[in-house]
């Protein structure tokens, strides 16, 4: 039995910083529902506007000025995989779906745009007053915002911090189940590496109806980490037992990319591949502050003064950021790899059939619309990347060295791609799509540095 001691919170203490945080978000679900009285009055029948002619823009925003998305992601997630959660709860958290859309607009589409975040709230909110009846089920929408925060408190409720030797005695006893974990810091010198990165965890992490669990995938977490910055990155014994935790995805997959934008779709479809989901069964603050601990994520910035991680606005930032960075790296290292062993001609022989047609008139497209020429391979879609490594000919006199074997990079760019579509459609990023990003980004970028 854990003895909760030391430097913990107590429950009374953790629900009273929770009430504070379920008033803070309602004060503001008012204040930005406030407005829409106003806005029915200016938009008179255009509640009677037919839904199947507004674009997909005006179904978005109205909720993220909440900040809030971390909260739908997580309902969303435990009600489709968590046995621990009672009924009543995860009633709530199926009917806070009603919200993803919208939890999940525009934030993207600012960074991409450029555009003021104060105008384009105010547009958003105009064009939100267009869709049918939405402004005559205010009621409803605040019904799903509290469901959504009771969802949300009833989730962090359930977590505690605990004393470190504590902690320790529990992954003694799980050792024979961790399987990375084990390894790792049996290489890094026992539990003085795991006694080192759980003294500095502060936030509620520990489950206290299966504290074993808990730690067992903070181990998890916190090895993958030192895998991906020590190992090889596509070390064949590495990438085996990374599968163990993120999934098998070697095989060839084609994804609806309509369904993988839903983050309820993604979570089953990581699922199916055997991604293990207790490894973000973690309240965003405590998984934000472990991703730093495992040196996944080197930005301390994002955790703020009460150790919250930032809001989903700020986790969807960092992972478009993320995959845009990684996007311009996998394209020049193409670029700089493909001309030194094949000449400037590179492109016309060896890029898979129809790929140059298609980045030929995807510019042309551009160029018409009134934008600048950029290099052919900017108009590469994510897919493009994997197909020209993979191609049979570039594999073998080019790539193979770098990467070792095929099935292990189409598996990182597979682990990548729904993610890189929800950044892309502007949706909601969940925590098992940022552990993704942040794992395989790395990994594809460390191979490619040391080429």
């Amino acid at each position: 039995m854990i003895v909760i001691a030391g430097n913990i919170r107590t429950l009374g203490e953790n629900m009273s910083d929770l009430f504070k945080r379920e008033r803070k978000l309602m004060d503001e679900a008012r204040r930005l529902l406030g407005p829409t009285h106003d806005l029915r009055a200016l938009t008179g029948g255009l509640q009677d506007a037919n839904p199947a002619a507004l674009g997909l823009t005006d179904k978005r925003a109205l909720i993220d000025a909440l900040g809030a998305q971390d909260l739908v992601a997580t309902a969303l997630r435990h009600s489709h995989i968590s046995s621990g959660m009672d009924a009543q709860l995860k009633a709530d958290a199926i009917r806070a779906k009603m919200m993803a859309d919208l939890m999940g607009s525009g934030a993207l589409g600012r960074m991409a745009q450029g555009v003021e975040a104060e105008k384009l709230r105010t547009e958003q909110l105009f064009g939100q007053a267009k869709l049918a009846g939405v402004f005559a089920q205010d009621m409803k929408m605040a019904a799903a915002i509290q469901a959504t925060v009771r969802a949300d408190l009833a989730y962090q409720s359930k977590f505690m911090t605990v004393a470190v030797q504590d902690a320790i005695r529990l992954a003694a006893t799980e050792q024979s189940k961790m399987g990375l974990a084990f390894e790792t810091f049996r290489k890094a010198g026992g539990d003085a590496a795991l006694i080192a990165a759980i003294g500095e965890m502060r936030s509620p992490w520990l489950r206290i109806d299966d504290a074993a669990r808990s730690v067992r995938a903070f181990s998890e977490v916190v090895a993958i980490g030192h895998g991906v910055a020590s190992s090889l990155p596509f070390d064949e014994q590495f990438a085996s037992t990374l599968r163990q935790d993120l999934g098998d995805w070697r095989d060839p997959m084609s994804v609806n990319i309509e369904a993988v934008s839903d983050p309820v779709h993604r979570t089953e479809l990581y699922a199916d591949q055997g991604y293990q989901s207790d490894l973000t069964d973690f309240p965003a603050p405590a998984f934000d502050q472990a991703m730093v601990i495992a040196g996944l994520r080197q930005e301390l910035d994002a955790i703020d003064a009460e150790g919250g991680g930032g809001d989903g606005l700020q986790r969807a930032q960092r992972t478009f950021g993320l995959l845009q960075k990684l996007e311009v790296a996998v394209r020049e290292f193409i670029v700089t790899v493909m001309q030194s062993a094949i000449g400037d001609n590179w492109m016309r022989t060896h890029l898979p059939q129809g790929m140059l047609d298609s980045w030929t008139g995807k510019r042309e497209a551009a160029i018409r619309a009134g934008s600048a020429p950029g290099a052919l391979i900017d108009y590469a879609d994510f897919t493009d990347y994997r197909m020209i490594i993979e191609k049979s000919q570039n594999w073998n006199l080019v790539f193979k060295p770098i990467f070792g074997r095929v099935e292990d990079v189409r598996e990182s760019f597979q682990r990548l791609f729904p993610v890189r579509i929800a950044t892309m459609h502007a949706r909601v990023i969940t925590l098992d799509d940022e552990l993704l990003a942040l794992v395989e980004v790395r990994r594809i970028h460390r191979a490619i540095r040391k080429s």
